[in-house]
């Protein structure tokens, strides 16, 4: 969900593994935008993938960058948790 308050733009919103018990939520705001990129502030939380008891979550600034004329924004902090890749998009 994308959401504008007095000039910001929040979004929230989350994904479900289709056949498993892993999701993704992230809630926060995007405080930063240029042509390639965005900053968005706030929550990102992974549970269960890609093992069950899996937990990441953390509050920060997180950059997202778009790479090779691609229709979403891709996070670059990749290895934030456990050294494990998480690759989380947004999609636009």
């Amino acid at each position: 969900m994308v959401r504008d308050r007095g000039g910001e733009t929040y979004l929230s919103g989350g994904q479900i593994e289709a056949n498993g018990p892993g999701t993704l939520w992230i809630d926060g705001k995007i405080v930063e935008a240029g042509d390639d990129y965005c900053i968005f502030e706030g929550l990102i939380r992974i549970a269960n993938a890609p093992d069950a008891g899996r937990i990441c979550e953390m509050k920060m600034k997180w950059r997202f960058a778009m790479t090779q004329n691609r229709k979403y924004y891709r996070l670059r902090e990749f290895e934030r948790c456990d050294g494990l890749t998480d690759y989380i998009d947004i999609y636009f």
